[in-house]
């Protein structure tokens, strides 16, 4: 998504000039010490501060008509940080993280998976070219001519073989192959993807390590199919042509996953559609804003890094009335624990910035990870998933005073996350 045109300080690639419009100055508000013990007792129903703490610590119920943003920066502002105070933010900090966006639940830009039609016309290209008319007679002249006519052929091979394009260029050695199914082959390199894949079919393969079996596709290994009246491209050419079994395709889920390439193909989108949101939102505040080509805007990740000072995490950066940077966003998806714990090192370590840091965690990880509320710590509170987008926005109020913000934002984050 798009935000309005930016006016940057620099000239970057995706800068385009016009008349600048009256925008609104951001300003970041910093609780007192005592605000900070009222939204305590109030969130817990204690009587004191300390032992509101220890309320949270002991994870007890809370008070639901408090902003849970607003009781960790109350948290993080305790003194002393002690094991008690520790927990709490641990306790609040995967409160907020949860996340019900389940990217197995999920499918992103189904449009551009391959249907089944079109491996078909493949096929029948496949065949055709054959001296015999059938796949079982396929011949690397003939795979060749089949290519020169539909490049798909080669994707539809490797699919046969149970492989993706990409994993035959690993399996090969990618400076081999040309860089997509689609590019310019020569005889020599089509001719090493058919014997790789006849290879595979054919079961002319042989594995040094105990217990283990050459990998092939899950209809040709007849223990588990139980397809066992022909076999090697006999077998290939009998499905081609009568069909497979329902129990086959079954089979095949259960032992490589349901939509596993395409989830990948397709992983940074759960981040796009999150950045979309939270777009959204700052167009409709009339804000300014840059987002990285990653997530679907213009801006290079450089031009970011330019303006921020920061990493390449950052992928959406707000802009004051000035247009100089104010607030930055990093994001980070993971389904799963292990997923989050590399996400969250990698966000730990990113290089600091020269504006405040947001980050915006979406999937089920990052509640199941201790290590979120270092998140917490690193960036004062900032933390938010993407079911938490409006405590992003009300963390900030808008002022037309651009003196009173510029010197509030320098004295409380110069040097700072």
């Amino acid at each position: 998504m798009r935000g309005p045109r930016l006016h940057p300080p620099v000239k970057t690639s995706w800068a385009r000039s016009r008349k600048p419009k009256r925008l609104p100055t951001i300003v970041f508000d910093m609780a007192s010490a005592e605000e900070n013990e009222r939204i305590l007792k109030e969130a817990t129903g204690r009587a004191s501060a300390r032992d509101a703490l220890v309320w949270i610590a002991e994870g007890h119920r809370l008070h639901g008509h408090v902003a849970p943003h607003d009781l960790l920066h109350a948290l993080l502002a305790w003194q002393p940080r002690d094991a008690e105070a520790e927990e709490a933010i641990r306790r609040l900090a995967l409160l907020i993280a949860r996340s019900d966006l389940d990217s197995a639940g999920l499918l992103f830009r189904p449009d551009i998976a391959t249907p089944a039609r079109r491996f078909r016309v493949a096929l029948d290209v496949l065949a055709r070219k054959s001296p015999t008319g059938s796949l079982v007679g396929m011949t690397h002249p003939s795979v060749r001519a089949a290519r020169r006519e539909d490049a798909f052929v080669m994707e539809t091979l490797c699919a046969i073989a149970g492989l993706t394009y990409k994993g035959m260029r690993e399996r090969l050695d990618e400076e081999v192959l040309p860089a997509s199914w689609d590019s310019e082959w020569t005889p020599v390199q089509v001719d090493r993807v058919f014997t790789e894949v006849d290879r595979i079919v054919s079961d002319d393969q042989t594995v040094s390590i105990p217990d283990a079996v050459a990998a092939r596709p899950f209809e040709l290994m007849p223990e588990l199919s139980g397809l066992r009246d022909s076999k090697g491209w006999d077998l290939v050419e009998s499905l081609r042509a009568n069909g497979v079994p329902f129990e086959i395709l079954l089979g095949q889920r259960a032992a490589g996953g349901a939509w596993l390439a395409h989830r990948q193909r397709t992983s940074s989108s759960v981040n796009r559609s999150v950045a979309a949101v939270i777009c959204a939102e700052l167009d409709r505040r009339g804000l300014e804003y840059v987002l990285s080509s990653q997530l679907g805007g213009d801006a290079r990740p450089a031009d970011l890094r330019h303006l921020s000072k920061g990493g390449n995490e950052i992928g959406l950066l707000v802009r004051q009335a000035d247009h100089s940077p104010a607030y930055a966003i990093a994001f980070a998806s993971a389904r799963d624990g292990g997923t989050a714990r590399r996400s969250i090192d990698n966000l730990l370590n990113m290089q600091p910035a020269h504006v405040p840091v947001g980050i915006v965690l979406s999937g089920l990880g990052f509640g199941q990870r201790n290590e979120t509320a270092q998140l917490a710590s690193r960036f004062e509170g900032r933390v938010f998933s993407d079911q938490t987008v409006d405590p992003l926005m009300r963390m900030t109020r808008w002022s037309s005073s651009s003196t009173t913000v510029r010197s509030s934002f320098v004295h409380h984050f110069r040097g700072r996350y």
